[in-house]
């Protein structure tokens, strides 16, 4: 199994979207940054904790653009003779076709931001259109994800219809850390269910999240990102001190497993011994056994535990709970209530119907487009 860092070599940044997680270490009077040689070093130390298995590093932050075209080239190239898969995460507002060339050159595809049609409500940025646009002349991949808020996510089938007319993916993700109620979650999932309704009336090959979870949930598979797997062991954070966390949200300061400067004699040791280590990985199983009688837990399997964590100590999150009961139970309603009345089209759904194992799934095997 690969390993995974969020790498944040900088807090800073040179937008404020209203959601920022980092939004504390962003705006600090001085934020945290490694310079180029202190990124080698802690890329250097994580990767020989684990140096048989292969790699795949996301530059993240702050906005990473912001430390230089050459600091990124530098550091990359130090590991030219490594098995790392590099990604790039970045408010796309820094990037020049020089960035994009060397993109182009290490196959980098770069995740970018764009909240929908009312995107200048939590970004106030409007650069991604011509970030993509560049992006294709240069045959680089740019993909979007709307981080939804009550306020930005109100017109959300016009933004799905946006970005399909413009032929770009958009991967929705719930805002988190920015004080939603379970009233909250319970919304944004409702809108996620009337956003499936028309989804499944499009013709499309492609569902990107969050809707992929309703595809493996009908075909009984795992979910393929972070939480749908054992994350524990094989994700890591590295903040711009060198703190090693367990992913890249913003877990508070005692939950730091170790640190790539001061620990690098032991650091996998440190690691696999560190006590916030232990009690997530006994999270983990917890969640499975909490929620073992509900029927989303195969794919679910309780949700990434980060949002019920105070310190150290987990309580259920209900309100992440309540967001994927609703949106489970309506998309499946909504998947039901077409396939009696055959308006379903979507091949992509049709297929993951005729592929399922599932006894609930069982007499719409045969089930065919109206188009075909």
């Amino acid at each position: 199994m690969s390993n995974t860092v969020i790498f944040k070599p900088t807090y800073r940044c040179n937008l404020k979207c209203t959601y920022c997680y980092e939004k504390n270490n962003r705006d600090a009077e001085h934020p945290l940054e490694m310079t180029q040689e202190q990124a080698i070093e802690a890329l250097e130390n994580i990767i020989a904790i684990d140096p048989n298995e292969s790699w795949e590093i996301i530059w993240h932050g702050g906005e990473p653009s912001i430390l230089g075209l050459d600091y990124f080239k530098n550091v990359t190239q130090h590991f030219s003779d490594k098995p790392i898969n590099w990604a790039f995460q970045s408010n796309g507002t820094l990037i020049n076709d020089a960035w994009l060339d060397y993109f182009k050159k290490l196959q980098i595809n770069i995740g970018s931001s764009w909240d929908g049609i009312d995107n200048n409500i939590s970004r106030g940025s409007r650069n991604f259109f011509e970030l993509m646009r560049r992006g294709k002349e240069k045959g680089v991949v740019v993909n979007a994800i709307f981080t939804m808020t009550p306020e930005n996510s109100k017109r959300i089938i016009e933004s799905y219809q946006f970005a399909r007319d413009n032929e770009f993916n958009l991967i929705f993700n719930t805002a988190f850390g920015i004080g939603l109620t379970i009233e909250d979650h319970i919304e944004l999932a409702k809108r996620m269910v009337e956003l499936f309704d028309y989804i499944c009336i499009t013709e499309t090959d492609d569902l990107d999240r969050p809707f992929d979870e309703i595809l493996s949930y009908i075909e009984g598979k795992e979910l393929f990102f972070c939480e749908g797997k054992n994350c524990v062991g094989h994700w890591y954070g590295i903040h711009p001190d060198g703190g090693v966390y367990s992913c890249g949200k913003p877990w508070s300061d005692e939950t730091c497993m170790a640190n790539v400067f001061t620990d690098k004699e032991n650091l996998k040791q440190k690691i696999e011994q560190s006590e916030f280590r232990n009690i997530l990985r006994n999270t983990r199983q917890q969640q499975l056994e909490d929620c073992k009688h509900c029927k989303y837990v195969i794919t679910c399997r309780g949700k990434c535990p980060f949002t019920g964590f105070i310190g150290k100590e987990y309580h259920k999150d209900f309100a992440q709970c309540a967001y994927n009961k609703t949106f489970y139970d309506g998309c499946l309603k909504v998947l039901k209530k077409h396939l009696r009345e055959e308006t379903l089209i979507n091949n992509k759904i049709i297929f993951s119907i005729h592929a399922s194992h599932k006894m609930e799934f069982k007499e719409w095997k045969n089930y065919k487009s109206p188009l075909i």
